[in-house]
């Protein structure tokens, strides 16, 4: 039997907002598989992007337990969260959050700046990702220099670079026109089919095609 790649358990996130309590997230339980890409789908303030934090080690819960491979993420101290977060996790941006004055590969390298591995593997890394994403011939171009599905683009490439078991996208097709959001989701869906678990938050419902499942937020809880 496959075990989760990481599951979520009866995950409670509550804000303080002086004296408001805020309920981000309520009792949610949440599996990813290796190889699947599941789209978590809601309106604005629903619970999407809080999740992802939480998956990703970015946040910790007020409730509940973040299980990856066998072991409470929740539980552990920053050092091993940040390693957690460096080698097992890639994130993708709406806004792409690229550094302007560095070229497109030199952005996809940024990840393994901390690493100890020789400069010449990470360019080959860089250099096989930017193949991989279409984007050979851009590889000395600055972000202002390329276009928004570009741009997306070496941010993908970016968030692979440390070949990670988790990949996690925040709105990834909100910056762009349905065409390029088209050939955005289906790279994810590609990348997901080479072993990758994939977790996509949108509000956008022309993207539950490319799921292998959809789960519903609202109100931080799962509706479906």
């Amino acid at each position: 039997m496959v075990e989760p790649l990481i599951e979520a358990k009866n995950i409670t996130k509550i804000y303080k907002r002086g004296s408001e309590t805020v309920y981000a997230l309520r009792n949610v339980n949440l599996q990813v598989m290796p190889n699947e890409l599941v789209m978590i789908m809601g309106p604005f303030g629903s619970g999407k992007s809080t999740m992802l934090h939480l998956l990703g080690g970015l946040d910790t819960p007020t409730e509940g337990e973040i299980v990856f491979q066998g072991e409470d993420i929740t539980k552990w101290d920053e050092k091993r969260t940040t390693e957690y977060r460096r080698l097992h996790v890639g994130y993708i941006f709406q806004s792409w959050e690229l550094i302007n004055n560095l070229t497109a590969i030199e952005n996809i390298e940024v990840p393994l700046y901390p690493t100890k591995l020789p400069t010449d593997e990470i360019r080959a890394r860089a250099m096989r990702l930017l193949r991989q994403v279409d984007l050979y011939e851009r590889e000395r171009h600055f972000p202002t220099q390329l276009s928004g599905g570009e741009q997306q683009r070496v941010g993908i490439a970016r968030a692979l670079i440390t070949e990670p078991n988790l990949l996690l996208a925040d709105e990834p097709t909100g910056n762009l026109d349905s065409e390029t959001g088209d050939i955005i989701m289906r790279m994810l869906k590609k990348l997901t089919r080479g072993g990758t678990g994939t977790v996509v938050a949108t509000h956008d419902e022309s993207l539950r095609r490319y799921a292998d499942r959809v789960v519903r937020f609202l109100d931080g809880e799962i509706i479906v």
